[in-house]
């Protein structure tokens, strides 16, 4: 692998594994690369990964994506795109998420994301989700969350998620 240094904000990084024929996942190399750019409240990102999978199919299997966001103070909005081909399935997927500090140590997010794929006896499957949370920092690297979430796929009733717990970052 090789990760640049940080050059005005931009990065990059590189990695290549090669096949190895006595792995649990056949002859597969896999390769990747991603490119991200931070400067000041402006993020945005693309990266790309493929391999021919844990059979060794024949076909390579790849994901790639872009990412994004700004920060304006009072919100944080934000985005991801990501199209990949597995096991000779296509699958699209977006989220739009937005974050908001509410005082010295809380932060209110909400999200929405939808994944489709082509593998179905209809036009199109799909999952979407809507999610709502906050957070509390109890210090730099501990804070305690809840969220709240509606998953819905076609044709299905929704479920509802409800999380709780304590996070840490190191």
């Amino acid at each position: 692998g090789f990760r640049s240094a940080d050059y005005n904000g931009l990065s990059v990084q590189l990695a290549y594994a090669v096949a190895d024929n006595g792995n649990i996942y056949g002859k597969s190399k896999d390769i990747g690369a991603t490119a991200t750019y931070r400067n000041g409240p402006l993020f945005v990102g693309v990266g790309y990964d493929s391999s021919h999978g844990l059979n060794n199919n024949p076909h390579s299997d790849y994901m790639w994506d872009v990412v994004g966001g700004y920060d304006f103070g009072v919100v944080k909005p934000s985005f991801s795109y990501t199209r990949s081909l597995v096991n000779d399935i296509s699958y699209n997927s977006y989220v739009i998420a937005a974050t908001a500090p509410l005082g010295p140590f809380g932060l209110l997010k909400a999200g929405y994301a939808r994944l489709s794929d082509c593998a179905c006896t209809t036009k199109s499957a799909a999952l979407s989700r809507y999610s709502i949370g906050y957070q509390y920092n109890l210090s730099k690297r501990t804070n305690v969350y809840a969220n709240l979430s509606q998953s819905k796929a076609e044709t299905l009733s929704a479920a509802n998620t409800l999380e709780l717990g304590i996070g840490t970052t190191f």
